[in-house]
């Protein structure tokens, strides 16, 4: 950024030696159509201007694959390596393409690119070259793939819970091609993703950048009631019956309101379909976000955009902030949590444990490591109050809305069954248990208490879950 802000700036359209800087800053950010641009008022750079072309057209050329790949999917990864290596030789990029050079292999049938270490000559390393990044595999029981340009690469040397980790974070922007559920959607879905190499994830920018009009909707007030609210929401619910078995640390609700029974053991969820145990509450949402952004909402008169924009600058980086450390510490979680099953010759009894206490079910495998995933970045977390709003967000469902119906037809169920959702409701029922205190009244209360309070209690959460038995 700053290497590509400076060659702005110092660009004379008569001064060759400045254009060639900016056409290789741009080059080196991953805008090949802004350098092609800039090298055709360059004299004499023919060469570079078709050597442009033809990646540009390769690069077109592999969304309109993918587009294709979507809706009609290869039959196996070698296939679509085949069909860019096809791609390739068209437009003259000297690349070819094979499983042994592009893929490692994980659980016998599962392959994916590393891009912590691409090979010479590969698919990866030639983008690379542009800074971008190429993600593609078939780790979701289907062929998916994402390029994005790097922002940065990031290596990482940590204490996490007494033992030293190390990981790289690459942080990517632009998505140009877009996984599979991203592509279905129309935008980016895909916050991060933890590399089963276990050296580290990327967490794309794109997904989740705040916007002004997001930003603006902090400041709307809260309801001057929204205490009140809470408490009455409490007391319809006082005929909820909670017991809590110390010997199966299992959580049961009274059948008629809530049914939801939680073995930690299995770390497996049941719940009553018809309702929802911890209901979303979008105020008091926005209330662990405004407290996790701190004095610079204590204005009760945002300034104009137009006015201040130093402003909303500032509250823009610090609102990204905070969503890129959330998404580190989840994707850190997988990190943390990979090796206790990679490689997999090393760890067949982790890996049939797990298996089992799931029952083999594949959506319960992806609850398990995803619960993981949450629970750690929660109890890591600098920002706690932070997380806690967006755990809270991922209850924002409703079973008879549109876009709701739509998901259910596509996916072939309902949204609740998702498992971001089933476990972000066994983590908020977790809490209120270890907080002694009913729901939504727990979290209001942790809401305006200081970090130390809370503390205690995701440590209890942590040790309870028990999700790391063979990394501590």
């Amino acid at each position: 950024y700053i290497k590509l802000k400076q060659s702005i700036q110092h660009a004379d359209g008569q001064d060759i030696t400045s254009l060639q800087q900016l056409a290789q800053s741009l080059l080196e950010f991953g805008w090949e159509y802004e350098a092609l641009l800039v090298y055709e008022r360059i004299p004499d750079s023919s060469k570079e201007q078709q050597q442009l072309r033809r990646h540009l057209a390769f690069l077109q050329g592999m969304q309109e694959l993918f587009h294709v790949h979507y809706n009609r999917p290869a039959k196996t990864i070698v296939h679509l390596l085949d069909a860019i290596h096809q791609l390739a030789q068209k437009c003259q990029i000297p690349i070819v393409p094979e499983p042994s050079l592009e893929l490692n292999s994980y659980f016998i049938v599962v392959r994916e690119t590393d891009p912590f270490a691409f090979k010479p000559g590969s698919l990866a390393a030639y983008l690379d070259q542009y800074n971008k990044v190429l993600d593609l595999g078939n780790n979701y029981g289907y062929i998916d793939a994402r390029l994005m340009n790097r922002i940065s690469l990031i290596r990482f040397q940590k204490q996490i819970l007494g033992k030293p980790i190390a990981y790289q974070v690459i942080l990517g922007d632009e998505t140009q091609i877009d996984n599979f559920i991203g592509y279905h959607s129309g935008s980016p879905k895909v916050a991060g993703r933890t590399f089963l190499s276990a050296q580290g994830f990327y967490i794309a920018l794109d997904t989740f950048r705040p916007g002004i009009k997001t930003l603006q909707r902090l400041y709307h007030p809260l309801a001057p009631e929204v205490e009140q609210t809470l408490a009455s929401k409490v007391e319809q619910k006082s005929k909820t019956t909670i017991e809590y078995d110390q010997q199966s640390q299992a959580i049961e609700y009274d059948q008629q309101s809530q049914a939801i029974e939680y073995d930690q053991q299995s770390q497996t969820i049941e719940y009553d379909q018809r309702s929802q145990a911890i209901e979303y509450d979008p105020q008091l949402s926005q209330l662990l976000y405004r407290r996790s952004l701190g004095k610079i909402l204590d204005s009760p008169n945002p300034p104009d955009p137009k006015d201040n924009p130093q402003f909303w600058d500032t509250l823009y980086a610090l609102a990204l902030a905070r969503q890129i450390e959330l998404v580190h510490y989840h994707e850190l979680g997988h990190v943390h949590d990979f090796p206790c099953f990679l490689p997999m010759y090393q760890n067949i009894g982790n890996i049939f444990q797990m298996l089992w206490q799931q029952g083999f079910n594949a959506t319960d495998i992806q609850l398990r490591f995803e619960q993981t995933a949450e629970i750690f970045g929660l109890t890591q977390t600098p920002d706690p109050y932070y997380y806690l709003s967006q755990i809270l967000e991922r209850l924002d469902v409703n079973p008879t809305g549109l876009f709701e119906l739509v998901h259910w037809a596509w996916y072939g169920k309902m949204p609740q069954d998702d498992p971001y959702y089933r476990a972000a409701q066994s983590i908020l029922l977790q809490l209120s248990e270890l907080g002694k205190k009913p729901g939504l009244v727990f979290f209001y209360d942790m809401a305006q208490r200081p970090a130390a309070d809370l503390q205690p209690i995701l440590e209890k959460l942590r040790l309870q879950a028990q999700i790391h038995p063979c990394t501590e």
